[in-house]
């Protein structure tokens, strides 16, 4: 995002026109590569809309390099001198000068002092930026719109105001990024834009981490009503009384089921081939950097993607949970309600034992290896069999299998209908297809 009002620059003559100064990589690298291709590919090769916003950099940077060759050749005789002068004595002096009564101020130096007033300095100015301000902003404006009474309904006025703030921050840092790149203030441009990154990341943490699992933990719970015999009245009486445990739980609940599909999803992935999943992110893959993906991804791709995780995991609830709860109560309807004691003498209610099992039996035995081998050897089966009914054996599982089985049997004209079916080549074909597509953009 940063990247796309960067003025046109020709890196690689650039580069070849200068002394390598600071050994950067790209730098060292930009020599070797005909003229007519951008130094930049050798550094951002699958980020091909921040090669315009490296040129800029470099420019910036070689502006930088010119003004400050002296101080750096300076710096480095300075550097060399205090190498030679190097005492050991002194280093270790000043390690024993540390000490708690120095640190704590018991000595009676001021030093202690001046470490307090950075200290609250320091705090009161990160608070001042980036809880005060907000938190005004976002009032101001819920107070001009007219939306401050539903805002105090919610009981959650202080972090809603404080959201509504960073969102009006964030697009006041767009707006005056724009108007930085009409002007052609280039390092502006890039203070506001490197501003506005780190409202965007911060923003897109929150919905990832605390609204997305709300949201699940609200559905299960809507969900699972008829499954408890509760209307949505007594939902909303209960949050009523007590907001902040209530939506505290939620968010635990839905955290809790959001960690339990991911974990199913690493254990899918052991037993199918690896193209089948293409479409889900690999939490194990060593490049797959979220934060990374947060900074470079535009706001409409992550509300895409937002979206779609919605609906994906609200399906997935309504399978499993909802429509086996209305099948039960239709074929046997004395089976349910399920009936928890919330209120009890007993030290130990039935409530606290489900989440004794839920928290900590369940992860014992998931963790076991005999167990995980057990579950993995029956998504295996039950892949193996609708594969096999469904005529998806080799997409879901591949090749080996197969291959394996008619190694000693004469190739007739049913084994060559059934390998259509199969990809060419283990390891390309399909797979290779999944990965253009997951790279295309």
């Amino acid at each position: 995002w940063l990247e796309h009002a960067a003025p046109p620059f020709n890196a690689a003559g650039h580069h070849q026109n200068e002394a390598p100064a600071g050994g950067n990589g790209a730098e060292n690298v930009a020599p070797d590569q005909p003229a007519n291709q951008p130094a930049e590919n050798a550094v951002v090769g699958e980020n091909p809309d921040a090669q315009d916003d490296q040129a800029e950099e470099e420019e910036e940077d070689n502006e930088e390099e010119d003004d400050a060759g002296g101080e750096d050749a300076a710096d480095a005789n300075n550097g060399a001198q205090d190498d030679m002068n190097w005492n050991a004595l002194e280093w270790d002096r000043a390690a024993e000068e540390l000490t708690w009564e120095r640190m704590l101020g018991l000595d009676g130096s001021l030093v202690f002092l001046e470490h307090v007033f950075w200290v609250v300095s320091l705090n009161t100015l990160f608070i001042l930026v980036f809880a005060f301000c907000p938190y005004h902003i976002g009032h101001f404006s819920l107070v001009g719109l007219g939306f401050e009474e539903h805002v105090q309904a919610s009981h959650f006025e202080g972090l809603i105001t404080t959201i509504v703030g960073y969102i009006l921050l964030a697009i006041t840092l767009i707006i005056c990024h724009g108007l930085a790149t009409l002007v052609k203030f280039h390092r502006s441009r890039r203070l506001l834009g490197v501003c506005y990154i780190v409202v965007k990341v911060s923003l897109l943490v929150v919905v990832e981490i605390g609204v997305f699992p709300l949201i699940c933990g609200w559905w299960l719970d809507i969900c699972f009503l008829e499954m408890f015999d509760a209307t949505l009245k007594d939902r909303e009486l209960s949050f009523q009384s007590a907001p902040g445990t209530t939506m505290f739980l939620h968010w635990l609940v839905g955290m809790v089921y959001v960690f339990y599909f991911a974990s199913f999803i690493l254990l899918l992935r052991e037993v199918l081939r690896p193209g089948v999943l293409w479409f889900l992110r690999n939490l194990n893959d060593p490049d797959f950097n979220p934060v990374q993906e947060m900074i470079h991804l535009p706001i409409y791709r992550h509300l895409r993607r937002f979206i779609l995780s919605v609906i994906v995991f609200g399906s997935i609830v309504l399978l499993m949970l909802w429509l086996p709860i209305r099948i039960i109560k239709s074929l046997l309807p004395n089976f349910l309600p399920y009936n928890v004691m919330l209120y009890s003498d007993a030290p130990v209610s039935e409530l606290s034992l489900e989440l004794l099992l839920l928290q900590v039996v369940l992860p014992a035995l998931l963790e076991q290896g005999h167990t995980r081998q057990w579950l993995k050897g029956l998504v295996r089966a039950w892949t193996v069999t609708a594969g096999y009914l469904l005529d998806l054996h080799s997409y879901l599982l591949g090749d080996q299998e197969e291959n394996e089985n008619s190694a000693n049997q004469q190739v007739n004209n049913n084994q060559h209908a059934r390998n259509n079916n199969a990809i060419p080549v283990v390891g390309e074909g399909l797979h290779a297809a999944h990965q253009a597509i997951l790279q295309q953009g």
